[in-house]
């Protein structure tokens, strides 16, 4: 039962990472400090001088008094997730994870 419980615990963890692994910027929520980093409309943005929940990131790669660009967030996740699935011999068709017998015994038995 544990190992079942681990391996959906596992799969379902592949699914819930974030592009860039940083807070997403809602206006008038986020707070932020000197050296924050945020996701703003797909651009990654580092705080300076103190700005205000209300001092939103440019929606264009540029810097401003309270925010430096660094650079565009792009979603590699799904490669992320292929390459490390591929790793213990899983497949990942259509969205789908695909495991064949074989591979779900070696998996148990490494478990147990």
């Amino acid at each position: 039962m544990k190992s079942n419980l681990l391996i959906i615990l596992l799969v379902s963890l592949l699914f819930a990472v974030t592009p860039c692994g940083y807070e997403e910027w809602v206006q008038g929520v986020t707070v932020v400090v000197n050296g924050d980093k945020i996701v703003n409309n797909g651009l990654v943005f580092e705080a300076q001088n103190s700005p205000s929940s209300y001092e939103t990131p440019p929606s264009s790669p540029v810097d401003n008094l309270y925010w430096v660009y660094l650079y565009e967030c792009v979603d590699d996740t799904t490669a992320d997730r292929d390459a490390f699935m591929a790793g213990f011999g899983l497949a990942v068709v259509s969205g789908v994870v695909g495991l064949s017998i074989g591979h779900v015994v070696k998996l148990l038995k490494f478990l147990h």
